[in-house]
């Protein structure tokens, strides 16, 4: 892969790469607030009442860049949440769902055929349903699944907006519904307060932040270079993993290993064993010859402060060893604050990353896989063509 690191360093180029899909991933905060606009209290509390309260259990269906949202308040509720929260991506749903279980249904066009399949089932077996988008077919399947709909937007708005760049704008009514539930600790006021911290990252890795002083930029080269491995603590950053993952592999083509301390360590810490054990002595060694066979990894490692001793050990001792053995490490730390900030702060900079490292590698990031080849974005005929799922 022939990367250009010199556009990195240039804002005007960058801006017009990057388009419309950077212009979007700066809006992230503007996106969450339009978010928030857009989720009637009233509908909220409506919601909420139809389901009668806590439910046992929060299935969240979402299939491709739809899915994130789900991912984001499955973190938020963690592992100790008395009311499981689970993120599919259809079109099934867990054997154990029936009439004492949500299912929340999150598609930015309304017509994944996955989600659809997914909210049939759930009305089949009597479960609670809502679902989260801005029209399309899903609005009469959750109807006939006797089911409530939190719009978002519609055919004037972002309609033809790509789901990878509306996490923000679908997490808000998830996010403030099972606020309502008692299932996540949020609020309106919390979803201001991330808007917030994400146009601060925004500016602090926007076009004109230089190469060096800019995070995202310093990521976004490594993986363009490298093969990029993705480790996050538990939690938080293990989401926030996953979702860099799956932006480098659509925005930028750039397919990732991704993974959860501890067990992306005793799964993947080979691949740095191995690097060290023979590479490791030979960092400065020219490589000119080597062609793509010399293409080494590359380690972003994301973590915060309150964090499980083990993990926090282990992302330890990876850094430790990937450095030794000249493989280039990142480190995004989630600092403190609640859950939705701390998402933020490494989603935010690691989604500029994403655009950035394809526009480095000379990758348009608004292309779609359906557009290079129709068969691999089959779908139902209903779905928009601009890769909202």
């Amino acid at each position: 892969m022939e990367v250009d690191e010199a556009i990195l360093a240039d804002p005007m180029r960058l801006v017009a790469a990057g388009g419309a899909m950077l212009a979007g991933t700066a809006g992230a905060g503007a996106s969450l607030r339009l978010g928030l606009l857009e989720t009637d209290p009233d509908v909220l509390r409506g919601a909420a009442t139809a389901i009668g309260g806590r439910p046992r259990a929060l299935v969240i269906v979402g299939a491709g860049g739809s899915s994130a949202a789900g991912d984001l308040v499955a973190a938020c509720a963690g592992r100790g949440s008395s009311v499981p929260v689970v993120s599919v991506g259809g079109p099934g749903l867990p054997g154990w769902v029936g009439p004492l279980d949500l299912v929340v249904a999150v598609s930015a066009s309304g017509a994944s055929p996955e989600t659809l399949a997914a909210v049939g089932e759930a009305g089949r077996r009597g479960a609670h349903v809502v679902g989260i988008a801005g029209g399309g077919p899903l609005v009469a399947a959750v109807a006939d699944a006797r089911g409530v709909m939190l719009g978002v937007g519609g055919a004037g708005s972002e309609a033809t907006a790509p789901a990878r760049l509306l996490l923000w704008r679908l997490a808000a009514p998830l996010l403030l519904l099972s606020g309502q539930l008692g299932l996540v600790e949020v609020s309106r006021g919390a979803l201001a307060a991330a808007a917030d911290e994400l146009d601060a990252v925004a500016l602090a890795c926007g076009p004109a932040a230089e190469l060096g002083d800019n995070v995202a930029k310093d990521v976004a080269l490594l993986c363009a270079e490298g093969v990029p491995m993705i480790w996050g603590t538990p939690g938080i950053p293990a989401a926030a993993a996953r979702r860099f993952a799956r932006q480098l592999a659509e925005n930028a083509a750039v397919p990732a290993l991704h993974g959860a301390l501890p067990e992306v360590a005793r799964t993947h810490a080979r691949i740095l064993a191995d690097h060290a054990a023979n590479d490791g002595g030979a960092i400065f060694r020219d490589r000119v010859d080597e062609g793509s066979a010399a293409r080494r990894p590359s380690l972003t490692l994301l973590r915060e402060a309150d964090g499980d001793a083990l993990s926090g050990s282990l992302a330890d001792t990876s850094a430790a060893v990937a450095r030794s053995a000249g493989v280039p490490t990142v480190e995004l730390d989630a600092g403190d604050g609640n859950a939705l900030l701390r998402f933020a702060r490494l989603v935010g900079p690691l989604d500029f990353a994403s655009i950035y490292c394809a526009v480095a590698a000379g990758v348009d990031p608004a292309r779609t896989a359906a557009e290079l080849d129709p068969s691999l974005g089959a779908r139902s005929a209903a779905a928009d063509h601009h890769g909202s799922v």
